[in-house]
């Protein structure tokens, strides 16, 4: 049964090789809700839908061999811990398998992902941002709403905190647009700006355009990205440019984005945007890895879309849908962009007084 079913799935993806489709791909209808249907939707969807082949490393064909593990009494965490072992090495940050099990909801991701996760400082996530930064902002100059926080340090330096990007859909919302107010319009004693974007999960790809644009006075080339269009493992667009325009208003202060290991997906593009202009210098750690984005627009018929795919039990496999090189050259997926100022964050010296050494260091390069 195993075998002939197996043989069936190669005869099918010989016939689809040729197909191109600008559609996720979804399980066929002959994979039955068991577990050797399960495994094979989920060979199949990956084989169809993941953004980096070629660029990674992992022989999925090799996986095929899990085959030997699965019998009809393989149970959902028998099939889940099979599926970790499959996607270990995957270098897409941006992967997870939404599973439920016995009635409980689990994420699984690679090993290098989880590895980043648990690398996460409480202190970021326990209100940091909202007392010990806020408080080396000048009290004359000083703001925070949901989560963001902005001011002046030492009345001459501009400070922004930004904990996710969601700025262009809340423009129409006072307390948004006066940050926006305040990121476009320093004052003639201001030194510099500084972005810190340390554990920012990530958020909308248009907030790109509104922040980096200010920045610029000129058409500015970031880096290319391709997206995966079809079935075939290489049916890939062709490599398209990522520019940045002038925004509306120009400030031409010195510029240093803070960032970590936790800044995630659109923080990651923020700060390698920003790393490509003149005036900006990158302080902290590598960053996350995830820069592929989860969703693909068609700039010319606005049907935005994704890669991810379902298995016959429901389960949901979400996947990045495009790979992003930047001007640099390099993909660096799984890598993570590296500051050009390597700054370890001294943990000790936060969790005992509040001392924040990157911050610091970014104050130091604006003076």
């Amino acid at each position: 049964m195993k075998k002939f079913a197996l043989l069936s799935l190669i005869a099918l993806l010989t016939v689809l090789s040729g197909c191109q489709k600008n559609e996720p791909h979804t399980f066929p209808e002959f994979y039955l809700d068991d577990p050797l249907g399960n495994f094979l939707a989920f060979w199949d969807g990956m084989s169809k839908n993941y953004s980096f082949w070629g660029y990674d490393t992992v022989n999925w064909d090799h996986k095929l061999e899990y085959l030997d593990q699965i019998t009809d009494s393989t149970s959902e965490e028998d099939l889940a811990n099979i599926f970790n072992k499959m996607i270990t090495h995957l270098i897409d940050h941006h992967y997870g398998i939404f599973a439920n099990i016995n009635g409980n909801d689990r994420v699984i991701v690679s090993r290098k992902v989880k590895e980043n996760l648990d690398k996460i400082i409480d202190v970021f996530e326990n209100g940091y941002f909202e007392f010990a930064v806020f408080n080396r902002l000048s009290s004359s100059d000083r703001n925070k709403f949901d989560g963001y926080v902005y001011g002046t340090i030492n009345n001459n330096i501009q400070y922004v905190r930004i904990p996710g990007f969601d700025l262009s859909l809340n423009l129409d919302d006072p307390q948004y647009a006066q940050l926006i107010n305040f990121i476009e319009n320093p004052k003639p004693n201001h030194k510099g700006i500084i972005f810190d974007v340390r554990h920012n999960g990530g958020g909308l790809a248009s907030d790109l355009q509104l922040l980096v644009g200010t920045f610029t006075k000129n058409k500015t080339l970031i880096g290319h990205a391709r997206q995966k269009v079809g079935s075939g493992r290489f049916d890939y667009s062709p490599w398209f440019p990522i520019e940045i325009n002038p925004g509306k208003k120009f400030n031409p202060l010195p510029v240093v984005v803070l960032c970590d290991n936790v800044s995630i997906s659109m923080a990651e593009a923020f700060t390698m945007a920003m790393a490509v202009l003149p005036q900006v210098t990158t302080v902290g750690t590598t960053t996350f890895g995830a820069h592929g984005p989860l969703l693909f627009q068609n700039t010319t018929t606005m049907i935005t879309g994704s890669r991810s795919f379902f298995l016959p039990n429901g389960w949901r496999v979400q996947l990045a849908v495009e790979v992003f090189r930047p001007i640099w050259g390099k993909v660096l997926e799984g890598i993570g962009y590296t500051p050009e100022v390597l700054v370890p964050l001294d943990v000790e010296a936060l969790y005992n007084n509040g001392s924040d050494n990157q911050l610091d260091k970014a104050i130091d390069l604006l003076k």
